[in-house]
């Protein structure tokens, strides 16, 4: 029973780490796709217009991530200079996990 529970316990670990990189790799795809100019900094306006794309919203929400008002999201991301690096942004996600308001 112990040696089960050993098994099961394993593998739930396995498993969210699974989801995990799963996350972490499909927000590493927005960011990368968001970021316009290719220097791995998002601007605010770079994060506005991503979010223009309704399909954009869509494709968080389904991370987890229900997005009503886009400049406090980017304000919980950046760090205060006024970008979110991919750092800020995959660091920062998986906390707002739920309703970024």
């Amino acid at each position: 029973a112990i040696a089960a529970a050993a098994d099961n316990a394993m593998f739930a670990f396995h498993q969210t780490q699974k989801s995990r990189q799963h996350f972490l790799d499909k927000v590493t795809d927005f960011f990368k796709a968001a970021d316009e100019s290719g220097d791995a900094m998002m601007s605010r306006q770079e994060f506005h217009s991503a979010f223009q794309i309704p399909a954009v919203k869509e494709y968080l929400f389904t991370l987890g991530i229900d997005v009503h008002e886009v400049d406090i999201l980017f304000d919980l991301l950046d760090d205060g200079d006024g970008y979110i690096s991919i750092e800020e942004f995959c660091d920062g996600l998986p906390r707002l996990k739920g309703e970024a308001r």
